[in-house]
């Protein structure tokens, strides 16, 4: 899943939304008729969380809830 790919690069556990952001050109080659990245991302990130992967802890604050290659912990 594309979307996991995306999160399981990010180095820390605990992660904001700017950090997301850093890979707008990667979701963008991966929706390209998409001219709208940024709430596409958000999206994402609300998909991950309704399937059990992220956590939001606080506004545009999150936190994985799996291990390194997409494993949960």
């Amino acid at each position: 899943m594309f979307s996991i790919y995306i999160i399981d690069k990010l180095p820390n556990y605990g992660f904001v939304l700017k950090d997301v952001y850093k890979y707008k050109d990667e979701v963008a080659l991966k929706h390209p008729n998409n001219h709208n990245i940024e709430p596409k991302i958000r999206q994402i990130l609300q998909q991950l969380r309704d399937l059990g992967f992220v956590k939001f802890t606080k506004s545009g604050q999150y936190k994985k809830l799996f291990i390194h290659n997409g494993e949960l912990v």
